[in-house]
């Protein structure tokens, strides 16, 4: 009994059930804005050697006598081993095809698939892929509610409305994000919350090498111009009401004027921080960062073309990027065919009387030239 109340005991942090230690360690850690330690029984390993799960893992190693996954069926969907009976139910009820809609038969490749669906094998590096995107959505999601909070504490945006931000916000998100990880970005990879590293290689396999090379050249300029921290956010202030296109204007309907009172104002207070000369040196890559923002304009589409419905992107990412949500396909009605109309001419032909007793003689000839030309 002495036992049991020293293990529930609050002042000597001492609990008989690991669980409880666990729950304590999240709620500490989540006031310290840090992500809590993953027991080793919810990582999931995957067999390109890093691992997926849901708090805070990304290319870790397995630990010693623990190893990597052989199937390549936990892309991102992995379940606990053991399930309530709430979830057992669930499971037992009969699952659709998410390609199709269709029944399905199993799950083939981490999707719950029919027969002919299943037929579509994605590759060693289409799983890859489908893995970082998965953890892509996440990290962006976490990324994107920052963001908002960013924009919402900038100072002297009284003038521009509410919907004037949030249409610039979805404009702006990706360089926002880029430019706050200026200093995370290197050869090594993307530096993520809690010093987890998503390799070099691995943003290649997701952007193309094309695109990654931009974005660490663009890095690389950034940072030779010895920017501060408050220089940068000035920057990316600056970046986030710049002027926009005619076009963009008319079809959302901005208002200009405040827009450009608020770039003056910004410009000025980056010019006095930095100095003419340097504030020049980032002024003049604007150009070249709307023109990344249009490549990851496009590669992000084609991602959502691709893996819309293999990998589940988070709403916040859905609706950030305008990604319009799925129309359920209505069933086609089958109506009776009409029946054929022909147009044909009838012909008939009077037999002449044959007296009794007599056999007719087969005139072949003459019915031959009685016949219209179409039936010859």
């Amino acid at each position: 009994m002495n036992s049991e109340n020293e293990d529930r005991e609050l002042g000597d942090c001492h609990y008989s059930d690991p669980l409880a230690r666990y729950t304590e360690d999240a709620l500490q850690a989540d006031r310290l804005n840090h992500p809590p330690p993953v027991p080793q029984s919810q990582i999931v390993y995957v067999s390109n050697g890093g691992y997926l799960n849901p708090l805070n893992g990304y290319n870790a190693q397995p630990p010693a006598g623990m190893s990597p996954a052989t199937t390549s069926s936990s892309v991102a969907r992995s379940t606990p081993s053991s399930l309530s009976p709430d979830q057992k139910d669930a499971n037992s009820m009969p699952k659709r095809c998410e390609v199709c809609g269709d029944k399905s038969t199993g799950h083939h490749y981490g999707v719950s698939t029919c027969e002919g669906c299943k037929l579509i094998s994605p590759t060693d590096q289409d799983i890859n892929k489908m893995n970082a995107w998965q953890i892509w959505s996440g990290e962006m999601a976490n990324e994107i509610r920052d963001i908002v909070l960013f924009v919402k504490n900038i100072p002297n945006m009284e003038a521009i409305s509410q919907e004037d931000k949030a249409i610039l916000l979805k404009k702006n998100t990706f360089l926002i994000f880029f430019l706050r990880f200026t200093r995370a970005l290197s050869v090594k990879g993307l530096v993520l919350r809690g010093a987890r590293l998503i390799e070099l290689s691995t943003l290649q396999l997701m952007y193309g090498q094309h695109f990654t090379q931009k974005m660490l050249a663009m890095s690389s300029y950034i940072l030779s111009t010895q920017i501060t921290d408050t220089e940068l956010a000035l920057f990316i202030v600056l970046v986030f009401v710049r002027p926009v296109s005619a076009e963009f204007q008319l079809e959302n309907g901005l208002n200009r004027a405040p827009l450009a009172r608020a770039y003056e104002l910004f410009k000025r207070a980056l010019v006095d921080q930095m100095g003419p000369g340097k504030a020049k040196l980032l002024l003049d890559v604007v150009p070249e960062l709307e023109k990344i923002d249009d490549m990851h304009c496009q590669i992000i589409n084609k991602v959502f073309e691709e893996y819309l419905f293999l990998v589940e992107f988070d709403p916040l990412v859905l609706e950030i990027f305008k990604v319009p949500r799925a129309e359920p396909i209505p069933e086609p009605v089958h109506e009776p065919m009409p029946e054929p109309e022909y147009d044909m001419e009838y012909v008939e032909y009077e037999e002449e009387a044959v007296p009794e007793g007599e056999v007719p003689e087969f005139q072949e000839h003459k019915y031959e030239e009685d016949l219209p030309l179409h039936f010859l």
